[in-house]
């Protein structure tokens, strides 16, 4: 009987050891997800962020797009306004 009693505590104090493990184990694995989850926000709000830039970029390039094209429609008024005037001139 008392044999029977140390085998039951070992029994117990196994599987007691196991549940532990296991419960190790899907806190370390709970942690490595929540890891991956906050890298996967981080990727995305700098993706985010470089939309957005890039939209600045690309409004800006366009606003210095319209601006050189007005100059060169003054610059060719003034090329016509003054025929004989040698390119050099009007800069």
């Amino acid at each position: 009987m008392r044999r029977l009693g140390g085998i039951l505590i070992c029994a117990i104090a196994i599987l007691a050891l196991i549940v532990l493990a296991q419960s190790r184990r899907a806190s370390v694995e709970h942690a490595r997800a929540l890891a991956a989850q906050r890298a996967a926000e981080e990727a995305r709000a700098r993706a985010e962020n470089l939309l957005v830039e890039r939209e600045a970029t690309r409004r800006e390039l366009e606003r210095e797009i319209r601006h050189r094209r007005e100059l060169e429609r003054e610059i060719e008024r003034a090329r016509r306004a003054m025929p004989s005037a040698r390119p050099t001139d009007l800069v």
